[in-house]
């Protein structure tokens, strides 16, 4: 008889992050890229969080997907009470 493959069982590895690596290798730019492109989506999203009409010690706590959520929210209610609610007519001078 043979052995029962078993699945469930292995060990799943995990891919190893390389450290900053050698000038010739190139491998540690990509490394780079990737963290300069998270920086700059972090600092755009704690942008987005100081528009939001809450309190800065609410909208620093929130957490990436909390702050777009917020906003969609936010935007769609503005946009909604924009379309809802007539403009005021502005007053004409002689």
């Amino acid at each position: 008889m043979s052995k029962p493959s078993v699945y469930a069982g292995k060990k799943r590895s995990r891919p190893h992050l390389k450290l900053k690596s050698g000038p010739g290798d190139g491998g540690g730019e990509e490394i780079n890229s990737s963290k300069r492109h998270r920086d700059k989506l972090n600092v755009e999203l704690e942008q987005l969080a100081a528009l939001l009409p809450l309190p800065p010690q609410l909208s620093s706590r929130l957490d990436k997907l909390s702050i777009m959520r917020l906003t969609v929210s936010y935007l769609r209610i503005k946009t909604y009470l924009g379309a809802a609610l007539p403009s005021s007519p502005q007053e004409e001078t002689p």
